[in-house]
Order: structure tokens, then C-alpha cells, then sequence
């Protein structure tokens, strides 16, 4: 079940099939089940960070004299552990979280919220650092790629002003679309839960103030 769901016990009244203690113990299974969610996309990405350091990985065995698979592959190998490093303090919270049996309903969303929010937060924060920073070191790489004869990926001979100005087109139009990705992803992620964690605390204050 999910949040939308949750959001729509809570226009019920308890007397209508439920008593208050009952309604709440189906709220919190509901809350559940989105917390679940949530630490699963956390686990995917982690996951899908890893399957792509390895698919670099053997394609670095292939093309051993490329600068640009290597100085790659340790880029992404930086960010998948700093990305561990700021997801590792997060679960263990949301499953602290999920093992809760102590909070009553309201603070617990409440908690929950809290910590989401500050994940976001961070995540965001993270991807505007990234970007800049990515550009920058790939374009070191790609400027020491260059001048380097041995280097597979980079077409030999001498330069050509309108392939140059292809592969900066296509570089600014692939920087575009990561950054649009990215926070389309976070949203798609996270961001949807944030936002109806925040509505659905609002009206659960409102079915309290009934009780």
C-alpha cells in the first residue's frame, strides 16, 4: 500500500468501522509500507552505482591504454563511496525508524519527515556541488586525453574545428539532461514522499483534534 492511501484513511472518521486505536494501527502499516519504499530506492542506487563501476571496470581491462575509461572509472568510484558514506547515516535512521514501536502516530511521521527532508536536502546540495565539479574534472581528463597519441577514444590527426564544436554541443546538451535527470530522480525518489508526508501530518493533526 501506499501513501496515497494513507492519505485517503485519513479523512475517515473512526467511528465509521474503526475505533481510534484501530485506525491508527492501520495508519502506521500504511506509513510503513512507504518507509519501506523509501530504503528500497536507497538500496537501488547504491546497487545501481556499483553495477556501473563494474561494467567500467571491465571495459578498462579491454581498453587499458585509455586515460579517459580510468580517470573515469576513479571518478565514479569516489562519488559511489562518497554517496554511501551520506546514505549509510540515513538508513540506519529510517530503519531505526521502521523498528519503532514506542512513538505514537503523529511524532513519528513527524520523525520521519524530519529525516527525509534533511536527505533531500543534503542530496540536492550534493548534485549542485557534482555537476561543476564533474565538468571540471572531465575536462582535464578529456584535455590530457588529447594530446596523448596512445589514446583509443580520441580520433587521431589534426584538429577539426567543427568536430570539436560537435563534441562541446554534445557535452553542454548532456550536462543539461543529467542535471534535469537528476533532479527529476530525487523527486521521483524521495521528493513525492517528502511532499505528501507533509500534507498527510497536516490532516492527521485535524483527525486528532476530532479524537
Amino acid at each position: 500500500m501506499d501513501l496515497d492511501e494513507f492519505k485517503s484513511l485519513l479523512n475517515r472518521q473512526p467511528v465509521a468501522g474503526h475505533s481510534e486505536q484501530e485506525l491508527k494501527a492501520i495508519l502506521r502499516k500504511k506509513g510503513d509500507s512507504a518507509l519501506d519504499k523509501v530504503i528500497r530506492n536507497l538500496k537501488m542506487e547504491l546497487l545501481f552505482g556499483a553495477v556501473l563501476i563494474l561494467i567500467l571496470g571491465i571495459v578498462a581491462l579491454l581498453t587499458p591504454d585509455s586515460k579517459i575509461i580510468r580517470g573515469l572509472g576513479i571518478f565514479l568510484l569516489v562519488m559511489l563511496v562518497a554517496q554511501y558514506l551520506l546514505y549509510r547515516p540515513i538508513g540506519i535512521r529510517l530503519r531505526s525508524l521502521r523498528a519503532s514501536t514506542d512513538q505514537d502516530l503523529r511524532h513519528w511521521l513527524e520523525s520521519l519527515h524530519a529525516t527525509l527532508s534533511l536527505f533531500v536536502k543534503y542530496y540536492q546540495l550534493s548534485m549542485v556541488i557534482l555537476f561543476p565539479v564533474g565538468l571540471i574534472i572531465g575536462g582535464i581528463i578529456g584535455y590530457n586525453a588529447a594530446g596523448d597519441p596512445n589514446e583509443p577514444l580520441v580520433p587521431q590527426g589534426e584538429p577539426n574545428l567543427m568536430i570539436s564544436i560537435a563534441v562541446l554541443g554534445f557535452s553542454l546538451v548532456l550536462l543539461a539532461g543529467s542535471w534535469w535527470f537528476m533532479k527529476w530522480a530525487i523527486q521521483y525518489l524521495y521528493g513525492q514522499y517528502l511532499k505528501q508526508l507533509e500534507t498527510l501530518i497536516a490532516e492527521l493533526r485535524g483527525e486528532e483534534e476530532k479524537w
